[in-house]
């Protein structure tokens, strides 16, 4: 059985590999990548022969330029290495050892494996054409079927987790290109267990053997899986990126840089969709409820309030936002009746009072308030205070007349 490859350390070096030609441009010598690259047998042979497995010279060749005017060339090519891998690489020439008539003798050429970033770019283009803004459903649909067409997987998702950790949901499931339904699954008998620990979990091949209570994993008879951990802002795992593959994996390493790239745009984003689905449901929430329900600053100024807080003061709630509850109760009523509680909860103690409001005998109401901290998100510093009231004028009136 093929041990997993999982390791925190997220993104490998980019592969670098060294080369010296001669003025017939031939391998004078090549590093040890270069020989696990290209050959053992490099050395000795044309720089055509060797690198560009052609038998006519290049219409440009940057080792032949150096050595014509002594001056650094770049350029990128895409190049085949051992086990029918293709790259794109950057290539530099620049003179290695000059020759007494100022002309290089040497040529050392310098070669960086820029194929993640080139398809990243690539791909990250292609998505905001179609789905401009890094956020929403549609980025990830985007995102999940160009991932499965660049890296010919039978499948790609990203999926969220729970709070505790126990569960996935998938965002965006796109299955041999296509968009597919997408699903819940229990994180335990999963990768994701390992991924979690991990962040960048790896199976070349045999994977759904690994995890035989997966069921999903063995219907699907996975053999190759990649998974990246997705991370929020405050560095809690929010979801993952994952790839399955029904082959082999033979290019782990470029699969492995490609979602470690993709890894920070998909958590950005996933963040962004996580948190507008709760502010939709808190508003949804505070829609819906009877309770009046207000969010303070430190200078009691409402910075988001409900219907019903609003109705209870005859006013819409764009009035009542920005403006001070000492405006709306009057200050000296405030300051002796309300603040002295709020003042209490900016401290990080829950308070409550009951009060009745300082209107005319026969409009009065009795709200029983209780100030909640707010907490900044990923801090322990109190934003402000959340404001829980109800009306229970109604109530009040029974029991004194009981």
């Amino acid at each position: 059985m093929t041990p997993f490859n999982g390791s925190a350390r997220l993104l490998r070096e980019p592969l670098v590999m060294t080369l010296v030609f001669n003025q017939r441009l031939t391998v004078e010598w090549a590093d040890a990548t270069s020989l696990e690259c290209f050959g053992a047998d490099i050395v000795g042979r044309p720089c055509r022969e060797a690198l560009c497995k052609r038998s006519e010279p290049c219409a440009r060749c940057i080792v032949r330029d150096c050595f014509a005017d002594g001056q650094v060339h770049t350029a990128e090519s895409e190049v085949r290495l051992n086990g029918n891998r293709r790259r794109i690489l950057k290539r530099t020439a620049r003179p290695a050892e000059f020759r007494p008539n100022g002309s290089p003798h040497y040529v050392k050429e310098i070669m960086e494996d820029i194929t993640p970033v080139r398809i990243y770019g690539t791909t990250m283009r292609a998505i905001k054409q179609q789905a401009p803004l890094i956020a929403g459903q549609r980025f990830f649909n985007v995102l999940a079927l160009r991932l499965c067409k660049v890296l010919k997987a039978h499948m790609v998702f990203i999926a969220s987790f729970d709070a505790a950790h126990e569960r996935a949901h998938t965002i965006a499931t796109a299955k041999r290109s296509e968009l597919a339904p997408d699903f819940d699954y229990p994180i335990f008998p999963a990768p994701c267990r390992r991924l979690l620990d991990a962040a960048l979990l790896s199976h070349p091949s045999g994977a759904a053997r690994f995890y035989p209570e997966c069921s999903w994993l063995q219907q699907s008879q996975i053999s190759g899986y990649v998974g990246v951990l997705l991370k929020g802002s405050e560095g809690k795992p929010i979801g993952a990126l994952t790839t399955l593959f029904r082959q082999d994996i033979g290019d782990l390493e470029l699969i492995e840089a490609l979602l470690v790239l993709f890894a920070r745009p998909a958590a950005r984003a996933l963040e962004q969709l996580l948190n507008q689905r709760r502010l939709e449901q808190y508003r949804h929430i505070t829609a819906t409820s009877n309770d009046l329900l207000a969010l303070l600053d430190h200078n009691f100024i409402h910075q988001i309030v409900n219907r019903a807080y609003a109705a209870f003061h005859g006013l819409t709630s764009a009035q009542i936002v920005g403006r001070s509850m000492s405006s709306l109760f009057g200050s000296e009523f405030f300051d002796k009746s309300i603040r002295p509680a709020g003042e209490k909860c900016f401290q990080g103690q829950q308070s409550s009072l009951q009060i009745w409001t300082p209107d005319a005998d026969q409009t009065r109401r009795c709200l029983e308030m209780v100030f909640y901290p707010h907490f900044e998100k990923g801090a322990n510093r109190i934003k402000g205070a959340v404001l829980c009231a109800k009306d229970i004028t109604r109530s009040k009136k029974l029991e004194a007349n009981l």
